[in-house]
């Protein structure tokens, strides 16, 4: 039933993090010295072990390997990577100016080479990698089967799926 899909979705998005926690609570100590200020490398196996879950699981509920049913797809590969190497430009331009400004932003952490390079890693690439198979592409995919509800707000139709995910 349709409150069946959606009690599966709220365990599998509860349970999924935890798991990833567990995991990277296993993993991070024996890696921690190439984070001696703690900051990006637990961020970052977390949120690896939580997209490694979750195409774990998107298999097995595919009963085969096609990831394409759950929004995954490598058609143009080539033109992702160039928006990808555009956008960590750009962004890891504005960056390296904010940061040789001397502007008034206060960091937990030194700001030595490794540090800035891994928390832009997390942030420009993994957590976004990390979180949108399992809080967008899980959800909306595992209920679209049965939660077909479409509003259509200013002309925009909007699947009920999206907004479940959303929230």
């Amino acid at each position: 039933s349709k409150f069946a899909d959606l009690f599966i979705v709220l365990i599998v998005v509860l349970l999924l993090p935890e798991l990833s926690v567990c995991f990277t609570d296993v993993l991070y100590p024996s890696l921690q010295s190439f984070d001696p200020d703690e900051t990006f490398l637990y961020k970052t196996i977390h949120h690896l072990f939580q997209l490694l879950l979750t195409i774990v699981l998107m298999v097995i509920l595919s009963k085969k390997m096609n990831l394409q049913q759950w929004g995954f797809n490598l058609k143009n590969l080539s033109q992702s990577l160039k928006i990808i190497g555009i956008f960590l430009v750009i962004f890891g331009g504005i960056t390296y100016v904010m940061l040789s400004n001397k502007t008034s932003f206060e960091f937990d952490y030194p700001l030595t080479t490794k540090n800035t390079l891994g928390i832009q890693f997390f942030q420009y690439l993994l957590s976004g990698l990390g979180e949108e198979p399992l809080f967008r592409g899980f959800i909306m995919v595992f209920l679209a089967k049965q939660w077909r509800k479409v509003f259509t707000i200013f002309k925009i139709e909007l699947p009920l799926t999206i907004i479940i995910a959303t929230v």
